[in-house]
């Protein structure tokens, strides 16, 4: 059995879905600032800047949905862990 402390578990999983909730806020707004940019910001840097960002948010979004899936999985674990204690210590 882990040697980890469920508490510990719930605690990072804490972080990492306010972490990933972040991520996804500042994102849609970044997206869209970088969106109304456009009308005044027009030339080829521009677009060069906007597919390395396009690349780095869809890299974000694809790690955001393991990770969600991640904290989930901990928090299971977390409680795993405590009825394991209770009931083998």
């Amino acid at each position: 059995m882990s040697r980890v402390e469920p508490e510990k578990l719930r605690e990072f999983a804490r972080e990492l879905k306010s972490f990933l909730s972040f991520v996804e806020s500042i994102g849609v707004t970044v997206n869209g600032q970088l969106f109304l940019l456009r009308e005044s910001w027009q030339d080829e840097q521009y677009d060069r800047f906007k597919e390395q960002f396009d690349k780095t948010f869809k890299l974000l979004q694809n790690f955001s949905v393991i990770a969600d899936k991640e904290w989930r999985f901990l928090e299971r674990k977390a409680d795993e862990l405590e009825n394991y204690k209770k009931y083998n210590i």
